[in-house]
Formats: structure tokens, C-alpha cells, sequence
């Protein structure tokens, strides 16, 4: 064999090997990004956040003259053990001191009271997700909760408090996503709401979103 073609064998090959090379990084990234898309920092399943289109918020909007919104089932439904009991007015008592935090904290939305909404938030929560700007009142109709468990927390800095999670969802009519801006109008989502009860009070520590596709 000539050296010309010994030359020509060995450029071939390494041409060859970089294209293979190549190949292999490119299907390897991907799957890394893929694999990277399923999960969240705090290693819970994650999903790639939509964009929507919302309404112009209107800031002198009352909520309660608008025919359309009335028309809708503003009641708040409540579940424990299996039991569910509802509510139609201010009053809910009945649905216990965590189960009323919730369903007041969302009437504060419908208000446009942006600095209650605040209020209910732990530190922990707005050190990581920050207050929210001010919005105008809220179209929240079918809001459900849920409680799913309770623990008495026993170590660590919230040693002493009261931990409970419930399952939220609601939907918010001509939504224009300054109070939420996760759902589309007339859309729901269910979320995992989790509470700490403790010498302070009741707070959202943290809303997760569970992986809908």
C-alpha cells in the first residue's frame, strides 16, 4: 500500500470518528435536557410553564356587577376525611382554622386586596417567590380545597409548628394573570398547597404544581 493511500485511510477514519463523535454528544445532550425537563430543583416532577394570552387588568372593575361573572359558582367547596361541605357566603368556620386561612385568602384575591394576600405568605415562601404586585378583583369561581395530610414537625427550624398540605383548584373568569398567571381564563389547575401553623399563625409556605401534561 502506497503512502498516499495510507494517508487517505487514516483521514477517512478520524473524518469518520468525529462524525460518530458528534452523533453520540448530540443524542446524549438531549437526553440530559430531556431527562433535566422531568424534574425540579428540589427533585419533585416539573413542567415547561405555558404562555397565555390575558385580559387588560382593570383596576376599577367591581367584580360583583358583572352580570357574567355572578352567573358563575362562586361557593367554596371543602373537603376532609372524605366529607365535603360547602359554602356560599363569608362564613367558614366550618371548615376549620387551615381550611378558612385558604378559602379567605382566595376571597382577599376576588377583593384585589393584594396586602392581605401577602399577609399570608411565610417568609420562606416570599424569600423565594417574592410579594405580589397589585392586582385588580378577582373572577374566582369553583374553588375546591382539599386537605390531604397533617404532621406535627418535630425537628429543625419550624420544630414545634404544624404542617399541612391540601389540594387546591379554581378557576378565574377573564383572568389577566397578575394574581395568577399559571391558568388561562375559565381553566383549572390543581395545586398542592402547603401550610404551617404555628405561634405566628397560619402561613402558604409553598405551592407546588403537580406534572399535568
Amino acid at each position: 500500500m502506497t503512502d498516499r493511500k495510507k494517508k487517505k485511510r487514516i483521514i477517512l477514519a478520524v473524518f469518520a470518528g468525529l462524525v460518530v463523535f458528534s452523533i453520540l454528544g448530540s443524542v446524549f445532550l438531549f437526553a440530559g435536557d430531556s431527562l433535566a425537563s422531568l424534574f425540579s430543583a428540589d427533585g419533585q416532577t416539573a413542567r415547561e410553564k405555558p404562555v397565555y394570552s390575558f385580559y387588560p387588568p382593570d383596576f376599577r372593575s367591581d367584580v360583583f356587577s358583572d352580570a357574567d361573572y355572578l352567573d358563575t359558582d362562586r361557593s367554596v367547596c371543602y373537603t376532609e376525611d372524605g366529607v365535603s361541605l360547602y359554602s356560599s357566603g363569608d362564613d367558614f368556620s366550618s371548615f376549620g382554622a387551615e381550611g378558612a386561612f385558604l378559602a379567605e385568602y382566595f376571597a382577599a384575591a376576588v377583593r384585589g386586596d393584594v396586602q392581605y394576600v401577602n399577609s399570608c405568605y411565610s417568609d420562606d415562601y416570599i424569600s423565594k417567590n417574592g410579594e405580589k404586585a397589585p392586582f385588580p378583583m378577582q373572577r374566582i369561581y369553583e374553588l375546591v380545597i382539599e386537605k390531604k395530610s397533617v404532621a406535627f414537625i418535630e425537628e429543625g427550624e419550624y420544630a414545634g409548628f404544624v404542617r399541612s398540605t391540601f389540594d387546591v383548584s379554581y378557576k378565574i373568569r377573564k383572568n389577566d394573570g397578575l394574581f395568577d398567571d399559571d391558568i388561562p381564563s375559565d381553566a383549572s389547575r390543581k395545586r398542592l398547597y402547603e401550610l404551617l401553623s404555628g405561634p405566628s399563625g397560619i402561613r402558604i409556605n409553598s405551592v407546588s404544581e403537580y406534572n399535568l401534561k
